[in-house]
């Protein structure tokens, strides 16, 4: 069957070796949906020494029988302008690329590896033409949600992504937070600094603070916290230093309260 959907966010999973993109989004009919293509190998380039045989380059990286090349490409690439023969070595596990590369350096008839460190999902995007933020079209089956992933649907990729013309923003359920600690001195540290105030505000304009009693108990403050996003359910999460400060202490906070 087709799908249609807006792309929210991608990451990716790498079990047994095996990577699974995962295209979160929302569907054109509303509902939020999973999509995991697994069918996208991870790539990077050796860049032979002028005068050197790839053949006997590839070679020499067989020697090293690593599990996780599965195939090798001859190509033509330029670097800052000059023409270069390179490799494209296929990599099943893209978490391997990065030692595979560093490995390879050393072999003869190798310059230099490059693009071991672009992210695999970050390629996936950058091959596949797919955009953050846009309407893509895929083939795809549905599967069970074994995983319990907060989604209305769990799909499974049979082919790429296609980028569709469609402009306009599906009805997202947008989030922002801010949080409050208490420290008597320094920097207020989650093992020992509760959280003494969480402020919420949400895309449809509706504000909420959960603030801790005097005497700075904020389990309650997170315990309704949790309740009150879990029950939002937001398609986005927003906040200034969210990502870098926010998350990690309330994770900590909730596990030193049990």
């Amino acid at each position: 069957m087709k799908i249609t959907f807006w792309l929210l966010d991608v990451n990716y999973e790498v079990r047994n070796n095996v990577p699974e993109v995962w295209l979160w989004g929302i569907g054109d009919s509303g509902k939020r949906v999973l999509i995991i293509d697994r069918n996208f190998v991870d790539y990077f380039y050796v860049v032979v020494e002028e005068g050197a045989d790839p053949a006997k380059v590839i070679e020499e990286i067989r020697k090293e029988q690593n599990p996780f090349i599965v195939k090798f490409e001859v190509v033509e690439r330029k670097f800052f302008g000059k023409p270069v023969k390179a490799i494209k070595v296929y990599c099943k596990d893209p978490d391997a690329v990065p030692k595979c590369a560093k490995t390879f350096r050393k072999l003869e008839g190798v310059k230099d590896c490059l693009e071991d460190d672009i992210r695999y999902s970050m390629r996936y995007l950058i091959d596949n033409n797919v955009v953050p933020c846009g309407w893509h079209e895929i083939e795809a089956t549905e599967e069970k949600n074994i995983k319990d992933i907060q989604v209305d649907n769990v799909y499974n990729a049979k082919s790429h992504p296609k980028l569709l013309e469609k402009t306009e923003t599906p009805q997202l359920k947008i989030l922002g937070f801010s949080t409050l600690c208490y420290s008597k001195e320094g920097s207020p540290k989650p093992d020992r600094n509760p959280v003494i105030m969480i402020s919420t505000i949400t895309n449809s304009g509706e504000e909420k603070q959960f603030l801790a009693n005097e005497n700075k108990d904020d389990k309650p403050v997170l315990d309704a916290f949790i309740s009150y996003v879990r029950n939002f359910d937001p398609d986005i999460i927003v906040g200034y230093g969210v990502n870098g400060q926010d998350w990690q202490y309330l994770n900590e906070r909730c596990k030193k309260l049990g």
